[in-house]
C-alpha cells in the first residue's frame, strides 16, 4: 500500500543521490513496517510527501 510505496520512492531517492544513511532509513521503515503498520503509516506519508515534494522541486 501506500507505506511501502513511499518506502520505496524513499530508497530509491537515497539510492539516486548516493545518499546511504537516506537508503538505511528507507530499509529501516521497511523492515518495521508490517508489525508496527499503525506506527509507521503517519510517517510514511510524512516521508512520501517529502519525497514528492523533493522530486518536483528537481532534485
Amino acid at each position: 500500500g501506500r507505506i511501502m510505496e513511499a518506502v520505496g520512492m524513499l530508497i530509491a531517492t537515497g539510492e539516486k543521490a548516493n545518499d546511504p544513511p537516506l537508503v538505511d532509513l528507507g530499509e529501516r521503515i521497511a523492515m518495521h513496517a508490517m508489525s508496527e503498520i499503525e506506527v509507521v503509516e503517519p510517517s510514511a506519508q510524512l516521508v512520501g510527501e517529502t519525497v514528492r515534494r523533493a522530486l518536483a522541486a528537481g532534485n
